[in-house]
């Protein structure tokens, strides 16, 4: 009885072992064809990847990520699917395992009851027996373990969940740089085996899940077992494995995320397969193509703030343009103008030379930016709303048409090309005598082509600035206009000097103003009016000033150009009204004064006489009153004094007599009165004219007159002259004779009243 239960003790002993090895055996070569199905579709799955990123045709980065998370799911439903089947065998073996205890439990309890020997045993021995005999319960799940187990792995999978990071962003800067050297890397990453560190394994033996890897890590072991420990505690990690394999299971059946590029982790080795998708990351998607599409807006906004800024920059030159051209557009230029180009010129001998006009591409924003950055504050903006104004004519000839322009190697030397080439439309150049734009026959240089240095009557410094426009012909050349204020940029010019042609308007201001270098201003001849400022081209070291023949209004300028070196100051011929300032003795240096024919009234001024350099006083044809000065005999540099014309009365001063050099005296036109005196013959050295018509004048003519050797003029008509003209005066070289023939008896006057 006793052999028969220890025969099937025995039995069931061999029972158990052979069903744990049949539960090992069967692990392990499930584990075995896991592990090579899993290298299987590793294989393939590199031959297709390495297949599609093979040259010449790369797949985008978006469906190798696809493809890898499509491997991945079949992998796990694979593993879930051999666990699934391993957790059935496991329920069958432990049925079996149960009923052999069961009936091991009974045999030894009437081995107990039998008494069987009692054999000493140590500790060591104890030891071994109870490990024998007593089944390995460890990895049995007990009641209520199973679900214990349960909530810890969803314990364990929901802190997992809280733990991972977001969706890494979609980032532009990750590129594969190199495909094929990322293909080799993969491959040995494939070759290198999976290799665990010590620190890994738990105190009761049990590998500790990977984070990165999930439950996918402990079925990749290399100790043959696939995930089947070999210890207790290894066997109670199994059971947690299979139950983490059913949460697996139900992770899969969502469908996985879309992927972008892909990331480090897509492009593990695929020995390690990727944790499924947890709920968080699920969560993360649509902010993820929330963020897509916030960095889409944000980039269309860019674009449209970049065209706006482009369009900003564009703008002003066509609204410009348009505005200035707003009226009309410029004339024409006539027939006989040679259109210009805007490429610089071949080198010339002078000649005017005839290119092509330039095209209408340029004309916009070259025009506009010249008009707003250089021209507007020279001229203001109202004179380039009229294109027929000088400014704006110009501004089209320099910006489209003016070969020359290119050329300049200063700011000042363009200055004065556009103010010579507004003077030029200011005073109708077209319509000049000659030298005008396209007369060909001109030989001393066409306005408006080439150098302004060689345009007809222009002067130039070493420098190339202007220094002088010469139109000085008798005849004058026919301007007609007014004088430009943009002449303030001739900041060199030394002569300005325009006589008898048909000048209108005003002096420039701006020109009196800022002008430094001015010596001479000549201007008489034209029909210029307005007032003259007291310190017109104050800041100009003045020298000859010429206003003569024209309309000027107002009182007489005691400080024109500083005055200390103003030698001439003709005025004549104007409207000038109101007395001869005091001050005028502010023109120390001022050798000829011309005040004639204007509506200047009162006394001549003491301080006049004052000036000793004096050489030349026309006062004559005005409305001066009082009597001629003692003070007179100062002048002792004077050569000419006219005071006719006038309401001046009285005799003439003895001390006029002194006088070296006079030369002419013309006092004809006043209210003097007495007789001529024989002192006249001081003068006879230098004296040429002596005019006293049209005074009260009585008595007889002394025949000391005929010791005047060197007088050509003598008139004496229009006076109460008595008696006869003497034989020595009628011998004098006289060119002119007059008196009146009724009263006195002349028989050599050449006019006779």
């Amino acid at each position: 009885m006793q052999e028969s239960s220890n025969g099937d003790s025995l039995n069931s002993r061999i029972g158990k072992k052979e069903s744990s090895f049949l539960l090992k055996t069967t692990t392990d070569k499930t584990s075995e064809n896991l592990r090579r199905e899993q290298q299987e579709q590793t294989k393939i799955q590199q031959e297709e990847l390495e297949r599609d990123l093979a040259p010449p045709i790369l797949p985008s980065k978006i469906a190798l990520s696809n493809f890898q998370e499509e491997q991945k799911d079949d992998n796990s439903m694979a593993t879930a699917s051999s666990l699934r089947e391993r957790l059935k065998q496991y329920h069958e073996l432990k049925a079996e395992q149960m009923g052999n205890a069961t009936a091991t439990k009974a045999m030894d309890e009437t081995d107990s009851f039998m008494g069987p020997p009692i054999t000493p045993k140590t500790d060591e021995t104890k030891d071994e027996t109870k490990e024998q005999e007593a089944p390995d319960e460890s990895w049995v799940p007990k009641p209520g373990e199973g679900e214990e187990i349960e909530e810890e792995v969803e314990q364990k999978e929901s802190s997992e969940v809280e733990e991972e990071p977001a969706v890494e962003e979609y980032e532009e800067e990750e590129v594969f740089e190199d495909d094929e050297s990322e293909a080799s890397s993969e491959r040995e990453v494939e070759e290198e085996p999976v290799e665990y560190d010590e620190e890994e394994v738990t105190e009761t033996g049990a590998l500790t899940i990977d984070q990165d890897q999930g439950i996918f890590a402990i079925l990749s072991g290399d100790d043959g077992t696939a995930g089947v420990a070999t210890t207790t505690g290894q066997d109670q990690d199994v059971f947690r494995a299979l139950d983490e394999a059913e949460k697996a299971d139900r992770a899969i059946n969502y469908p996985p995320a879309a992927s972008g590029r892909p990331t480090q982790q897509s492009r593990a080795p695929p020995t390690s397969p990727a944790p499924p998708v947890s709920v968080k990351q699920r969560n993360a998607m649509p902010q993820r193509e929330e963020i897509k599409t916030r960095q889409n807006c944000i980039i269309v906004l860019v674009i449209i703030v970049g065209m706006l800024a482009a369009a900003a920059i564009i703008l002003p030159f066509v609204l410009d343009y348009n505005g200035v051209r707003s009226s009309g557009s410029p004339e024409e230029p006539s027939p006989t103008q040679a259109p210009v180009s805007t490429s610089p010129p071949a080198p010339t001998d002078g000649s005017p030379t005839a290119v092509p006009g330039p095209t209408e591409a340029p004309t916009t924003a070259r025009l506009g930016q010249f008009i707003r950055q250089y021209l507007v504050p020279v001229s203001g903006e109202e004179v380039f709303e009229d294109p027929d104004s000088p400014q704006y004519q110009a501004a089209v000839y320099i910006a489209d048409e003016d070969p020359y322009t290119s050329q300049l190697t200063s700011v000042e030397q363009l200055g004065d090309r556009y103010a010579a080439i507004t003077f030029y439309y200011a005073t109708n150049g077209d319509n000049w005598d000659t030298c005008y734009l396209g007369d060909e026959s001109c030989v001393d240089g066409q306005w408006l082509v080439n150098d302004v240095c060689d345009w007809f009557s222009v002067s130039c410094n070493e420098a190339g600035r202007v220094t002088a426009f010469l139109f000085a012909n008798t005849s004058g050349n026919g301007l007609r206009g007014s004088l430009p204020p943009e002449m303030l940029l001739l900041t060199e010019m030394t002569d300005l000097v325009i006589t008898n042609n048909f000048l209108t308007g005003t002096l420039p201001d701006a020109f009196g103003q800022n002008a430094t270098n001015v010596r001479s201003i000549l201007l008489q001849g034209n029909q210029l009016e307005g007032t003259i400022a007291n310190d017109y081209l104050e800041q100009s070291p003045l020298e000859v000033v010429s206003f003569a023949n024209n309309s000027f209004t107002g009182s007489i300028p005691t400080n024109l150009g500083g005055a200390s070196l103003l030698r001439t100051l003709d005025l004549s011929s104007n409207s000038f009204s109101g007395s001869i300032p005091s001050e005028i003795d502010s023109y120390q240096a001022m050798t000829e004064l011309s005040l004639a024919s204007n509506s200047l009234t009162s006394n001549i001024p003491e301080s006049l006489f004052l000036m000793n350099s004096l050489e030349r006083v026309l006062l004559d044809g005005n409305s001066l009153t009082g009597t001629l000065s003692s003070s007179v005999g100062n002048l002792a540099a004077l050569e000419v004094l006219r005071i006719g014309d006038s309401r001046i009365e009285g005799f003439i001063p003895d001390e006029l007599y002194s006088l070296p050099n006079l030369a002419e005296l013309d006092i004809s036109g006043a209210q003097f009165r007495g007789q001529l005196s024989r002192l006249f013959t001081n003068l006879a050295p230098s004296l040429t004219t002596l005019i006293v018509n049209n005074n009260s004048f009585g008595g007889t003519v002394p025949d000391s007159f005929g010791e005047l050797t060197n007088l050509n003029v003598l008139e004496l008509h229009a006076n109460e002259f008595t008696g006869s003209i003497s034989e020595s005066i009628c011998a004098l070289p006289l060119e002119v004779l007059t008196a009146d023939c009724s009263e006195i008896t002349c028989d050599c006057c050449t006019e006779c009243f």
